[in-house]
């Protein structure tokens, strides 16, 4: 399903809407679907805690991967090498 928003006060530029409403686009009228409000914040919902929950578990990763090059760093400089010292 698509959906289009409208903004009532389109001539305004400084001016925000704190009202969204849905619209089906040409294609999804013609199959005749009404959209239920519920579903569609739910929906909405759904996609936003599943982002929230992609983007930590990508930053787990990344600082995981972060500690080991800092690991291999202090390795490289714990041995007796006059130029590794920092």
């Amino acid at each position: 399903m698509a959906f289009m928003m409208e903004d009532k006060d389109s001539n305004t530029l400084d001016g925000v809407s704190s009202q969204l409403q849905l619209k089906s686009s040409l294609s999804s009228k013609a199959s005749s679907q009404t959209l239920n409000k519920q579903q569609v914040l739910n929906r909405i919902r759904h996609r936003k805690s599943l982002n929230r929950i992609r983007g930590a578990f990508e930053d787990l990763l990344g600082s995981s991967k972060g500690n080991t090059a800092s690991a291999q760093d202090q390795i490289w400089l714990q041995q007796d090498d006059a130029f590794s010292s920092p």
